[in-house]
């Protein structure tokens, strides 16, 4: 029984067009005589945005800009009274917050609730008109101290306590405001 192999012609007609596409893109390339520097020459001015100048009667002469004409704006009226009205109404809702933005001093994270529960009653006695707060986020519990709307406030809790704890620092996060305090 003898067998007679042939290669496919498809495959060998693949392989041809392959060859004859390298050899094609390892042509050299001739600088087009229009191309070269300097001779190439198109007027592009026609895509290009035209600008009038708008001079401004009585304004500094650094404020007189170049605008686009058409797109110009001009504001009538006086929206004092309105913004007034806004600052009151904004000024009523914030005085019924609870929360906001601001920063802790955390003292202690990890996974005992002993030591804990320690640096709860360390800080109590270490800071008796600061409240300390015992979180826990599984798997550790965070012992923090403070309640401020700025960091600077907070760093200086914090460079106070890292002679006691080294690993204090600071932290962003929802605080309570205690709205006596700041109704006044």
């Amino acid at each position: 029984m003898s067998k007679t192999t042939s290669l496919p012609t498809v495959p060998a007609l693949v392989l041809g067009s392959l060859f004859m596409l390298g050899l094609e893109g390892c042509k050299s390339t001739q600088p087009n005589a229009n191309t070269a520097a300097g001779k190439y020459q198109e007027d592009l001015s026609q895509y290009r945005i035209k600008y009038s100048p708008v001079v401004r009667p009585n304004a500094d002469p650094a404020v007189n800009v170049l605008v686009n004409a058409p797109n110009t704006a001009r504001l009538t009226g006086d929206i004092g009274p309105e913004l007034t009205r806004l600052r009151a109404e904004m000024a009523e809702n914030n005085k019924n917050l609870r929360f906001a933005q601001g920063f802790w001093v955390q003292v202690y994270s990890g996974g005992s609730r002993e030591e804990a529960d320690r640096m709860m009653t360390n800080l109590r006695y270490t800071l008796p008109l600061e409240r300390p707060e015992l979180t826990y986020a599984q798997p550790n519990y965070k012992v923090k101290v403070g309640n401020f709307f700025y960091k600077y406030e907070a760093y200086r809790l914090c460079t106070e306590l890292k002679t006691q704890y080294p690993n204090a620092l600071i932290t962003a996060g929802r605080i309570t405001i205690d709205l006596e305090k700041y109704r006044k």
